[in-house]
């Protein structure tokens, strides 16, 4: 029944121009405003743990709309301006965000170890400040894609080292948001709402990759602009424009954990 009342909804978005674009950031205020609503009706620990994982979504949102650049103007960035060449091949596009999966592979055991090794001192952090250390990572990262533009080669490509040191710093911010996500909200979350703030974490991707669409048109090229060394100026301009915003948020998620921690001992 849920899946024939989905296909009738997306059929309506499909024709009407207006509802597509404003039906999913309607609802993320919705859900977001719900979401502390539920979190006021409870009392003591309860209320100051479910806000903290409201703050937590926040973050991860934040996050997987900077992330998911990497199949949207990232990948056009790939494919545009970066040198593909190797010998006689050249390398697909696709390659280059596979990087993430490697690194991935590579670094999830050191970062188990090292949360089991600082629970074993009693020293491991929350997950609010992994989630600020994650999106100033994935801002590094777009840091990284802009200051590559600054360094063509001959043929106005950038070097492909450069896409895969971002996409190093960008997979260190998932390890540091992505599987500890259920883990905060099985610890977080009252009982009676751990099933429905599951939900809500994974809703927290779906808008991200909606924000994603919205952001990655700062790396919209005209099709009137084709010389490599014009487009690379408009690239450099979006990713410093995107490691900024990173940093935004992370400050200003920063300042409203800092303030609702106090408030929280304060109130204890």
């Amino acid at each position: 029944l849920g899946c024939l009342v989905a296909i009738g909804l997306c059929s309506i978005m499909l024709h009407n121009h207006l509802l597509r674009i404003y039906l999913l950031p309607a609802a993320g205020i919705c859900l977001l405003i719900f979401v502390f609503y539920l979190a006021f009706r409870e009392e003591g620990k309860s209320r100051h743990q479910l806000i903290l994982l409201n703050f937590l979504n926040i973050a991860a949102i934040a996050f997987w709309m900077l992330f998911l650049q990497m199949f949207f103007a990232v990948n056009l960035f790939v494919e545009r301006l970066v040198d593909r060449q190797l010998y006689s091949m050249t390398m697909p596009t696709t390659w280059f965000y596979g990087s993430e999966v490697v690194f991935i592979i590579l670094l999830g055991p050191w970062f188990a170890m090292g949360w089991q090794m600082l629970n074993r001192h009693n020293q491991n952090t929350s997950p609010f400040p992994k989630a600020i250390l994650a999106i100033l990572f994935a801002g590094l990262g777009f840091a990284i894609f802009a200051l590559s533009t600054l360094v063509p080669n001959s043929h106005g490509l950038v070097y492909p080292a450069w896409i895969v040191l971002a996409y190093f710093f960008i997979t260190i911010g998932e390890l540091l948001i992505s599987p500890i996500g259920l883990a905060a909200v099985t610890q977080l979350a009252p009982r009676h709402l751990v099933g429905m703030m599951m939900g809500i974490w994974f809703a927290a991707l779906g808008f991200g990759g909606e924000f994603a669409g919205l952001l990655a048109r700062l790396a919209s090229v005209p099709k009137s602009v084709t010389a490599p060394l014009a487009q690379l100026v408009i690239y450099r301009h979006a990713f410093a424009d995107m490691a900024g915003i990173a940093i935004v948020i992370a400050f200003v998620l920063l300042i409203l954990g800092s303030i609702f921690m106090r408030y929280s001992v304060s109130h204890r």
